[in-house]
Protein backbone atom coordinates (compact mmCIF):
# COMPACT_ATOMS: atom_id res chain seq x y z
CA UNK A 1 0.00 0.00 0.00
CA UNK A 2 3.05 2.31 0.08
CA UNK A 3 3.30 5.06 -2.53
CA UNK A 4 6.27 5.46 -4.85
CA UNK A 5 7.31 8.54 -2.84
CA UNK A 6 7.18 6.61 0.45
CA UNK A 7 9.28 3.77 -0.96
CA UNK A 8 11.84 6.22 -2.34
CA UNK A 9 12.01 8.18 0.91
CA UNK A 10 12.44 4.96 2.89
CA UNK A 11 14.88 3.13 0.60
CA UNK A 12 16.31 5.32 -2.14
CA UNK A 13 17.30 8.55 -0.39
CA UNK A 14 19.73 6.87 2.01
CA UNK A 15 21.31 4.63 -0.62
CA UNK A 16 21.87 7.51 -3.05
CA UNK A 17 23.34 9.58 -0.20
CA UNK A 18 25.88 6.84 0.50
CA UNK A 19 26.79 6.63 -3.22
CA UNK A 20 27.40 10.40 -3.26
CA UNK A 21 29.64 9.87 -0.18
CA UNK A 22 31.78 7.36 -2.13
CA UNK A 23 30.23 4.03 -1.16
CA UNK A 24 28.61 1.49 -3.47
CA UNK A 25 24.86 1.04 -3.08
CA UNK A 26 22.34 -1.48 -4.33
CA UNK A 27 18.55 -1.74 -4.40
CA UNK A 28 16.99 -5.09 -5.37
CA UNK A 29 13.31 -5.74 -6.18
CA UNK A 30 12.35 -9.36 -5.43
CA UNK A 31 9.02 -11.20 -5.74
CA UNK A 32 6.86 -13.38 -7.92
CA UNK A 33 5.77 -12.47 -11.45
CA UNK A 34 3.19 -9.69 -11.40
CA UNK A 35 3.91 -8.58 -7.82
CA UNK A 36 5.04 -5.06 -8.83
CA UNK A 37 8.84 -5.29 -8.97
CA UNK A 38 9.17 -3.44 -12.28
CA UNK A 39 6.49 -0.92 -11.25
CA UNK A 40 8.41 -0.21 -8.04
CA UNK A 41 11.72 0.14 -9.84
CA UNK A 42 10.63 2.08 -12.95
CA UNK A 43 7.14 3.40 -12.30
CA UNK A 44 3.86 3.42 -14.16
CA UNK A 45 3.96 2.38 -17.84
CA UNK A 46 3.64 5.99 -18.98
CA UNK A 47 6.91 6.84 -17.23
CA UNK A 48 8.69 3.50 -17.31
CA UNK A 49 11.24 4.15 -20.04
CA UNK A 50 10.40 7.58 -21.37
CA UNK A 51 11.98 9.84 -18.77
CA UNK A 52 8.83 11.97 -18.91
CA UNK A 53 7.35 13.53 -15.82
CA UNK A 54 9.27 15.50 -13.25
CA UNK A 55 11.23 14.05 -10.36
CA UNK A 56 8.27 14.88 -8.11
CA UNK A 57 5.70 13.08 -10.29
CA UNK A 58 3.94 10.47 -8.11
CA UNK A 59 4.10 7.82 -10.89
CA UNK A 60 7.90 7.64 -11.03
CA UNK A 61 9.64 4.60 -9.56
CA UNK A 62 12.94 4.17 -7.75
CA UNK A 63 15.20 4.29 -10.82
CA UNK A 64 14.23 7.75 -12.10
CA UNK A 65 13.94 9.12 -8.56
CA UNK A 66 17.38 7.79 -7.57
CA UNK A 67 18.89 9.17 -10.77
CA UNK A 68 17.37 12.61 -10.20
CA UNK A 69 18.71 12.74 -6.65
CA UNK A 70 22.13 11.43 -7.70
CA UNK A 71 22.54 14.10 -10.39
CA UNK A 72 21.27 16.78 -8.00
CA UNK A 73 23.77 15.84 -5.25
CA UNK A 74 26.75 14.92 -7.46
CA UNK A 75 29.82 17.01 -6.65
CA UNK A 76 31.04 19.43 -9.34
CA UNK A 77 33.25 17.78 -11.95
CA UNK A 78 32.00 14.25 -11.21
CA UNK A 79 30.62 12.17 -14.09
CA UNK A 80 28.32 9.14 -14.43
CA UNK A 81 28.06 6.27 -16.89
CA UNK A 82 25.09 3.92 -17.26
CA UNK A 83 25.26 0.24 -18.12
CA UNK A 84 22.38 -2.19 -18.45
CA UNK A 85 22.87 -5.93 -18.17
CA UNK A 86 20.63 -8.94 -17.97
CA UNK A 87 21.56 -12.18 -16.25
CA UNK A 88 19.73 -14.96 -18.09
CA UNK A 89 20.44 -18.72 -18.17
CA UNK A 90 23.81 -18.27 -16.42
CA UNK A 91 24.95 -15.69 -18.99
CA UNK A 92 25.49 -11.94 -18.76
CA UNK A 93 23.86 -10.03 -21.61
CA UNK A 94 25.04 -6.48 -22.38
CA UNK A 95 21.68 -4.90 -23.25
CA UNK A 96 23.40 -1.79 -24.64
CA UNK A 97 25.96 -3.55 -26.83
CA UNK A 98 26.03 -2.39 -30.45
CA UNK A 99 26.79 -5.85 -31.82
CA UNK A 100 24.08 -8.08 -30.38
CA UNK A 101 25.74 -11.16 -31.91
CA UNK A 102 28.35 -10.85 -29.15
CA UNK A 103 26.03 -9.64 -26.42
CA UNK A 104 26.95 -12.30 -23.86
CA UNK A 105 29.96 -11.20 -21.85
CA UNK A 106 32.53 -13.20 -19.93
CA UNK A 107 33.06 -12.28 -16.30
CA UNK A 108 36.58 -11.20 -15.34
CA UNK A 109 38.24 -10.38 -12.04
CA UNK A 110 39.45 -6.81 -12.62
CA UNK A 111 40.83 -6.34 -9.11
CA UNK A 112 41.15 -8.68 -6.16
CA UNK A 113 37.58 -9.69 -5.35
CA UNK A 114 36.02 -7.40 -7.97
CA UNK A 115 34.22 -9.12 -10.86
CA UNK A 116 33.12 -7.20 -13.98
CA UNK A 117 31.59 -8.23 -17.32
CA UNK A 118 34.39 -7.99 -19.89
CA UNK A 119 33.66 -5.34 -22.54
CA UNK A 120 30.57 -3.89 -20.84
CA UNK A 121 29.05 -0.91 -22.65
CA UNK A 122 29.16 2.29 -20.57
CA UNK A 123 27.08 5.25 -21.75
CA UNK A 124 27.94 8.72 -20.38
CA UNK A 125 24.83 10.28 -18.80
CA UNK A 126 24.29 13.61 -17.06
CA UNK A 127 20.55 13.70 -16.40
CA UNK A 128 17.67 11.36 -15.59
CA UNK A 129 16.10 11.60 -19.06
CA UNK A 130 19.35 10.31 -20.60
CA UNK A 131 19.39 7.33 -18.23
CA UNK A 132 15.77 6.50 -19.02
CA UNK A 133 16.40 6.81 -22.77
CA UNK A 134 19.40 4.48 -22.41
CA UNK A 135 17.26 1.97 -20.51
CA UNK A 136 14.61 2.18 -23.23
CA UNK A 137 17.21 1.18 -25.80
CA UNK A 138 18.46 -1.69 -23.65
CA UNK A 139 14.98 -2.90 -22.74
CA UNK A 140 14.46 -3.92 -26.37
CA UNK A 141 17.28 -6.45 -26.00
CA UNK A 142 15.90 -8.21 -22.91
CA UNK A 143 14.48 -11.71 -23.00
CA UNK A 144 10.72 -11.61 -22.32
CA UNK A 145 7.88 -14.13 -22.52
CA UNK A 146 4.17 -14.28 -21.77
CA UNK A 147 3.29 -15.88 -18.43
CA UNK A 148 -0.07 -16.70 -16.87
CA UNK A 149 0.36 -13.82 -14.41
CA UNK A 150 1.97 -11.29 -16.77
CA UNK A 151 1.71 -10.97 -20.59
CA UNK A 152 5.24 -9.53 -20.88
CA UNK A 153 7.42 -10.98 -18.16
CA UNK A 154 11.19 -10.52 -18.06
CA UNK A 155 12.87 -13.91 -17.96
CA UNK A 156 16.23 -12.61 -16.75
CA UNK A 157 17.41 -10.36 -13.95
CA UNK A 158 17.83 -6.73 -15.11
CA UNK A 159 20.68 -4.73 -13.58
CA UNK A 160 21.21 -1.00 -14.08
CA UNK A 161 24.73 0.08 -13.15
CA UNK A 162 25.41 3.77 -12.56
CA UNK A 163 29.15 4.25 -12.17
CA UNK A 164 30.27 7.53 -10.62
CA UNK A 165 33.72 8.95 -11.43
CA UNK A 166 35.43 11.74 -9.50
CA UNK A 167 36.73 14.96 -11.04
CA UNK A 168 40.01 13.21 -11.95
CA UNK A 169 38.07 10.51 -13.85
CA UNK A 170 38.78 7.78 -11.28
CA UNK A 171 36.08 5.31 -10.14
CA UNK A 172 34.33 6.73 -7.07
CA UNK A 173 31.21 4.65 -6.41
CA UNK A 174 28.46 2.61 -8.06
CA UNK A 175 24.69 2.54 -7.70
CA UNK A 176 23.24 -0.80 -8.78
CA UNK A 177 19.48 -1.03 -9.32
CA UNK A 178 18.17 -4.58 -9.83
CA UNK A 179 14.80 -5.81 -11.10
CA UNK A 180 14.90 -9.57 -10.52
CA UNK A 181 12.96 -11.96 -12.73
CA UNK A 182 9.83 -13.48 -11.20
CA UNK A 183 10.61 -15.97 -8.43
CA UNK A 184 7.53 -18.15 -8.27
Amino acid sequence: SATQVEVFDSVGVGIVGRVVDGFNGCIIAYGQTGSGKTFTMLGADDYKLSGSGGSLDPGLGLVPRCCALLFEKLPKGFTVTASYIEVYNDSVNDCLGENQKTKYLALRETAKGHIEPDGLTRVPVSQTAEVMKTLGKGDKNRVVAAMAMNPRSSRGHGMILLDVFNAEGLPYSRLTLVDLAGME
